[in-house]
This record gives structure tokens, C-alpha cells and sequence, in this order.
């Protein structure tokens, strides 16, 4: 009896993952949610600390083994509140669960995550698994100079015994600029789960009453300058007169002086602002009532992080995942895969939209297809999850 009861301890413990994230949108990286959310329902209990914030939405992909646990600055000790940096607190309260729950792993995500982290696995002894968010800074990078909290990063991707980024473009950079072994690293776009498939939704044309006879373009995920959006909403005013496009953020950005901008830039009629978020499973009824997404990013603005960034476009997965082609910029690791399986065109910048669309609704059905067949071989995350799971195994 006492056997079975040690056995089944073991087992919990073996089977009990701790993961720390720094900033409050979790909600908004389909890989990671994938993860935790696949790992959940193959016989993982997860534990999740992050903050949270007005400008983004909780956690809501949970479920019983999957559970949130929200980290604030206040800290109460001997009947006083103080408040301490939000990275403090959530070394403290990681650490804290890792020792209540005995966890056998510690998994970081983005910059200050990672960091702190470590820092948990180092101090009880725990394997450590590392998700990149975004691209690390590297050295010799034109547009900043590392900072200390850079540096802390890169030595704890090194030290990190199982590292996963989104595909071997960001894999290559992590071993050569870096430092990180090519055997600690594990792939997985940052898609989200689910069917591929071709939804009937009238999501958008509903909640903005939009005409039904309309083409809708979809411009899904962050506004900001490193998504020409600015030059999206002036090319506006030389498209078709049943054509709108759609922003859709995954922020709340009313107030925001580039949202004013663009808003200036866009012809009123064609131009659609939705600016309320919404939670990760009611993403593909709103994307499906789309035709076309759009997904811009400025290398002058991003540098390496756009010019790598292949299968880290989240909103372009999302945009497969329903059918809808893709029009993206000229970058060769999102050409590599858009021209191979023909589900989109990419352009050198928003003036061509216009010519890609009407590209595309030449032969719209053959390239909805594809997009469906790209989503299945290239971005499905349940096959990589599975590779990862293998891996978290051989940590215990």
C-alpha cells in the first residue's frame, strides 16, 4: 500500500510542469497556448504564472489540468503590503509552486521569463525548458546596443537543456549568434490547434454591418508601423469600391497616437476598425468570415526579426488554418512556403495589395485549398507537441 502510494506521488510530481511568463498576453501566442493546451490533455498538469493587463485578455484556453495562476506586484509579509518589481514576485511565487507542487521542470517564456526561470531551476536543482516569444537581440544588430538583461538572456538559452523556437530560420540564429547546442532545440510554429478548414462565418459582416455583397481583407493581430499599416490603409483609397478592410486587433488600442494615424490615412468607407480582442476560441469564426488576410512586416523597421520570420507569423497560420490565402510581404522565409504551395502572393509592399487580391479571386477556390494544405504540412502543431512532450520526458 505504501509502495502504491509512493508510486503515485512519483508519478504527480513526474508529471507536474511549472511555466513563468513575464509579459500578459499569453493569450495572443497560438504556440505557446498549443503547448501547455496540448501537453494538458496528454497527461500533464500545468501551472501557469504570468501578470495580466487591461490592454490584453486572460488566459482562455485553461482546463482542469491547465490552470492560471495570476501574479501581481503586492506582497504581504508579516502584515505588511508591499508592492516589488512584477519579476521579483514571480521568481518568488515560481519558486514557491515548484516546491508545493515538487515539479519536475521549470518551463520560460520570453525574455524575462526565461530569465527568471532559470533562476528557479538553477536554485532547486530542476531541468529548465526555454520558449522564445521573439527573437533574442543579438550582437553587432544596427538598430540597439545589448543590455545587461540581453546577455542574462542569451546565457540562459545556453544553459537551458531543451530551448523551442519556431523553425530552423530562428533555430540557425540561435546556434550561431547565441550559442545554443542545435541538439537542445525543438521546433513549433506558432499556430494555434484546432481543424483546418473553411468555416461559413458572417462574424465580421454582422458586428460591423458590413455589405454582403463585400470583399473582406483581414488585417488580423498588432497595429504598429513594423505592419505598415499606415501605408495598407492609404492604399485603400485605389481599391474597388465593394472591397474593406478589416484591422482586428489582439490589443486594446483605442488612444493609441499610431491608431489615430492610420485612421487618418484610411478611406472611412473601406477602412474597418475593430479594436475589442477576442479570446483565442472565437479567433477562427471571426478569421473565416474574412476572404483574404493580410500580413505586412517592415525590415526596416524589424531588421532580422522580419526578414526571419518564416513560421513565427502567427496571423499568417491563423489565415491557413480557415482558408483564407495570404497576402504577405516579400521576405524569402515566408515566400519559401506561400509560393511553394500556392496559397498567396506576396508583394514588395502595400501599393501591390490591390494587384494580389485581384490575383487571387481569379482563382480563388485552388488557392483557399492550398492554404488548407499548407496549414496541414507545414503549420500543424499537434505533431511538433508530440516531439516536444517526448523530449520534456527524457528531462525527468
Amino acid at each position: 500500500m505504501q509502495e502504491n502510494l509512493q508510486r503515485d506521488e512519483m508519478a504527480k510530481r513526474e508529471r507536474y510542469l511549472i511555466c513563468v511568463m513575464r509579459v500578459p498576453f499569453i493569450d495572443k501566442i497560438p504556440g505557446l497556448r498549443s503547448l501547455l493546451h496540448y501537453l494538458s490533455e496528454n497527461g500533464y498538469k500545468i501551472e501557469l504564472l504570468c501578470p495580466t493587463d487591461d490592454k490584453y485578455l486572460a488566459p482562455s484556453f485553461l482546463n482542469e489540468n491547465l490552470t492560471f495562476a495570476e501574479v501581481t506586484r503586492d506582497l504581504h509579509i508579516l502584515g505588511f503590503h508591499i508592492r516589488i518589481p512584477t519579476t521579483v514576485k514571480l521568481f518568488l511565487e515560481g519558486r514557491q509552486t515548484s516546491i508545493k507542487s515538487r515539479s519536475f521542470c521549470i518551463l520560460g517564456a520570453d525574455k524575462f521569463g526565461i530569465i527568471v526561470a532559470t533562476g528557479i531551476a538553477k536554485t532547486r536543482r530542476l531541468p529548465l525548458a526555454s520558449f522564445c516569444v521573439e527573437f533574442p537581440a543579438i550582437r553587432g544588430e544596427k538598430s540597439s546596443k545589448l543590455k545587461l538583461h540581453d546577455y542574462l538572456e542569451h546565457v540562459c538559452l545556453r544553459s537551458s537543456d531543451l530551448v523551442i523556437t519556431q523553425d530552423w530560420h530562428h533555430a540557425s540564429l540561435l546556434t550561431k549568434e547565441i550559442g545554443v547546442e542545435q541538439e537542445r532545440i525543438v521546433i513549433l510554429p506558432n499556430s494555434s490547434r484546432g481543424l483546418a478548414r473553411r468555416i461559413e462565418s458572417n462574424w465580421l459582416s454582422d458586428r460591423f454591418g458590413i455589405p454582403p455583397d463585400s470583399l473582406i481583407i483581414l488585417h488580423s493581430g498588432g497595429l504598429g508601423r513594423w505592419f505598415e499599416c499606415q501605408e495598407l490603409a492609404r492604399a485603400t483609397k485605389a481599391w474597388s469600391e465593394s472591397w474593406r478592410l478589416v484591422f482586428h486587433t489582439s490589443l486594446k488600442v483605442e488612444g493609441e497616437p499610431y491608431l489615430q494615424t492610420v485612421r487618418q490615412e484610411a478611406d472611412g468607407a473601406k477602412v474597418i476598425f475593430s479594436t475589442n480582442p477576442v479570446p483565442a476560441n472565437e479567433l477562427d469564426q471571426l478569421v473565416s468570415s474574412a476572404h483574404i488576410g493580410v500580413a505586412l512586416y517592415s525590415v526596416e523597421e524589424l531588421g532580422y526579426r522580419a526578414e526571419l520570420m518564416g513560421l513565427a507569423a502567427g496571423k499568417i497560420g491563423d489565415y491557413l488554418k480557415c482558408g483564407l490565402p495570404v497576402i504577405a510581404s516579400d521576405i524569402p522565409t515566408l515566400r519559401s512556403y506561400i509560393e511553394e504551395y500556392r496559397c498567396g502572393i506576396c508583394v514588395k509592399g502595400a501599393d501591390e495589395v490591390k494587384y494580389a487580391i485581384e490575383c487571387i479571386m481569379k482563382d480563388y477556390d485552388a488557392y483557399s485549398e492550398n492554404a488548407v494544405k499548407c496549414w496541414n504540412e507545414v503549420w500543424e502543431p499537434d505533431k511538433y507537441c508530440s516531439i516536444i512532450a517526448d523530449r520534456l520526458k527524457e528531462l525527468r
